[in-house]
């Protein structure tokens, strides 16, 4: 025991002497062999056995990497930060390690909440995706993708965006693989779906000179949409419009059937070519394409009788509710259609905040009785079986989404 102790004293002094002028940031696997000999001698293979190596690194490294990390190291410049970790996550031990990665989680944290969309110089991902491999999963449990999507909303909403916008798509495409993808969704559903739904309703429809712009803008967010969500924006907002032009065209004096052709065929073309397999879009265009012959051929009921937009967009979403129905068949026997998440009472509380102004967001990993700790603004509480408490009084008590506002309100007017 005293040998021991008298040889981590020995290392503590020549290590610090070693270490006296090191940067951690610019020579970031500096005496990693030299700690690794260190730790066979005093461990063995074991990283954390023993005491006697955790107070070496706790004596030496330890204090080195807290200054680098916490003072030195620029947040948006994540390179250096990371290569240092890199180097050093398998030499500390378990506690060291959970220390130094939460000190990274919590400066990240602090600077997405100091982030604001609309004058950022360089995209959010930029400056976090490099910690992916080491802090993916803490960075979800400390809320910093859910205030990323809530911040990203709620400028969004305020700004009335429009797909002609491409930095939205340019913000929230990297994100695509990284969210949960029912958080992917229903941030896609509540803040881009409605205006990619109202820029279609937009579209004029002119075979002398069609413009595709509007139609492109919204195409570049088919690879992020889940495909029965675009499927559902085509078959209820552009066919029936389409079909109905298409009708009046060809029912018009002496109608140019090669240009009104061609036009159709631009069309098709148009659609992305994961869509083009989808039994309900193939539909719609044998449809149009029926119109296009039996006006040319001059007889049956279509020649005649208008097109009636309310009557497509019927026929359109029952093909639509049958197409969901054998979805859910195929998933039933092991395929994997889409089917839309439930709404949990998480997200009930989420959107009832976003609303409102206010995040509703985890509170970095803690937790009461058991129950992860969420704040509402700046009140605390927790969920348990969809009924929120918060503290009334130093007492957790139940209370409703109103009460738990009032409290919130109260609390920002104070300041």
């Amino acid at each position: 025991y005293l040998i021991d102790n008298m040889a981590v004293a020995i290392a503590v002094i020549l290590l610090n002497k070693v270490l006296q002028f090191w940067r951690p940031l610019e020579y970031p696997d500096f005496s990693i062999d030299a700690m690794i000999c260190w730790r066979h001698f005093l461990n063995g293979e074991d990283v954390n056995e023993g005491e006697w190596y955790p107070s070496l690194i706790g004596e030496c490294v330890l204090p080195k990497l807290r200054v680098a990390l916490h003072g030195q190291w620029d947040v948006y410049n994540p390179h250096s930060a990371v290569d240092l970790l890199q180097e050093w996550v398998s030499v500390l031990p378990i506690r060291f390690k959970g220390e130094v990665l939460e000190l990274v989680t919590q400066k990240l944290h602090h600077a997405v909440e100091k982030w604001d969309p609309r004058t950022a110089q360089v995209n959010v991902h930029s400056w976090l995706h490099p910690w992916l491999p080491l802090l993916q999963r803490r960075m979800e449990a400390a809320g910093i993708y859910q205030n990323i999507r809530f911040k990203l909303g709620a400028v969004l909403q305020k700004s009335k965006w429009l797909p002609s916008d491409t930095s939205a798509l340019h913000i929230i495409a990297p994100w695509s693989e990284v969210w949960l993808a029912e958080d992917l969704q229903i941030f896609l559903d509540r803040y881009i779906v409605p205006a990619l739904t109202a820029y279609m309703r937009a579209i004029e429809y002119d075979p002398a000179r069609q413009d595709f712009n509007k139609w492109g803008h919204i195409m570049a967010w088919n690879t992020l949409l889940r495909r029965d969500c675009m499927v559902q924006l085509l078959v209820q907002e552009f066919f029936p419009k389409f079909s109905h032009v298409l009708y009046q065209l060809l029912h018009q004096p002496a109608p140019d059937y090669e240009q009104i052709m061609g036009w159709y065929m631009q069309w098709k073309e148009a659609m992305p070519a994961n869509l083009e397999d989808v039994d309900i879009i193939t539909l719609q265009w044998d449809r149009a394409l029926e119109i296009m012959n039996t006006a040319i051929d001059g007889d049956g009921p279509t020649a005649t009788a208008p097109l009636d937009i309310a009557s497509i967009n019927k026929t359109a979403t029952q093909e639509l509710r049958r197409e969901r129905f054998r979805a859910e068949q195929a998933k039933a026997i092991g395929r994997q259609p889409y089917l839309e998440a439930e709404r949990s009472f998480k997200e009930e509380v989420e959107e009832f905040a976003g609303a409102h102004d206010f995040l509703f967001a985890p509170k970095g990993g803690l937790s009461h009785d058991g129950k992860p700790l969420f704040s509402f603004g700046a009140v605390t509480c927790y969920l348990d079986k969809n009924v929120i408490y918060t503290q009334f009084e130093d007492r957790w008590k139940p209370c409703s989404l109103d009460q738990l506002l009032k409290k919130a309100e109260t609390k920002r007017a104070r300041g």
